[in-house]
């Protein structure tokens, strides 16, 4: 199961993991599932907004991202779990960086979250998880070593089936078998984010 794969990925400590996808909603949905089981905060970061709910998406910020907005994030983060672990109460959190790919090239971005991998995977009590969503495979070399990539799998011919099949009961329409056929055929290989598009 997917929930599983990505969840064994966050065990192993995997610090940085990488979800290149045009669907962000399918791969929230993990995170979020994967934190409520695991008693996990998510902090998310945007382009857009800079800092913004996880759940409900307004902003945190009170406006426009202003410059170093995201290393500031990411020091604050770092500090936080950081002071928890000296306390002995870790606080176990996840990082969401959506479409942060221009940052990856701020050298100052690359060092603080190889600071935050390494001390993820070395230091007692900090439990930080960077999940990278972006419709690229943005991969800086001085992090190669730190990211790990996770694909969400396509559904299969079964998935495909009962996705087309909700979509005529919702508006309604019969689907003769032969096309019905002809259409799962032709969905193949397409995320489920891409055969709603292509069925709307």
């Amino acid at each position: 199961m997917v929930i599983q794969k990505l969840n064994s990925y966050i065990q192993s400590l995997c610090s940085i993991i990488l979800m290149p996808s045009i669907d962000f909603r399918q791969n929230e949905n993990l995170i979020r599932e994967i934190a409520k089981n695991d008693g996990r905060e998510v902090f998310e970061y945007n382009e857009a907004l800079g800092q913004i709910d996880f759940d409900n998406k307004s902003p945190n910020g009170g406006g426009l991202p202003v410059e170093n907005a995201l290393l500031e994030f990411l020091i604050q983060k770092d500090d936080q779990a950081r002071l928890a672990s000296a306390n002995s109460k870790p606080k176990p959190m996840f990082l969401v960086l959506k479409n942060i790919d221009d940052e990856l090239e701020n050298p100052k971005i690359i060092a603080m979250l190889d600071r935050i991998a390494s001390a993820n995977i070395y230091d007692d009590d900090y439990y930080i998880t960077v999940f990278l969503l972006s419709t690229k495979r943005t991969i800086p070399a001085k992090l190669e070593h730190h990211i790990t990539i996770f694909e969400t799998p396509v559904p299969k011919e079964k998935e495909i089936k009962a996705i087309i099949q909700k979509f005529a009961d919702d508006y309604g329409i019969t689907i003769k078998d032969e096309f019905f056929d002809k259409l799962t055929l032709n969905l193949k290989g397409l995320t489920k984010f891409e055969i709603d598009r292509i069925l709307t």
